[in-house]
């Protein structure tokens, strides 16, 4: 995730071709927010592939290439920790 989501940005792309400070620390959050809640849902028992594969992961790391990113990422971390709850629960 960090390679993907942080890391890797797209020259040619208008929106991903800079990223400001401000978007770089919402990014990192947000990926120590996803260690944190898969780790915790892996120790109550939740499955590693229903884990990492929450649709919210997905839509949180193509949200970057949108013009409004910033006023997202709240709401796509929230929905990704609930996600993550949710998959621990399941098993």
């Amino acid at each position: 995730m960090i390679r993907e989501y942080f890391l890797q940005q797209n020259a040619f792309h208008d929106i991903d071709c800079f990223t400001g400070v401000e978007q770089q620390y919402h990014m990192a959050k947000a990926i120590l927010t996803f260690q944190s809640e898969a780790k915790n849902a892996i120790e109550a028992g939740g499955m590693l592939e229903d884990v990492v594969n929450v649709p919210a992961r997905s839509n949180l790391m193509r949200a970057r290439f949108e013009d409004n990113y910033l006023d997202r990422i709240e709401g796509l971390v929230a929905e990704m920790t609930k996600e993550i709850a949710a998959a621990a629960e399941e098993n």
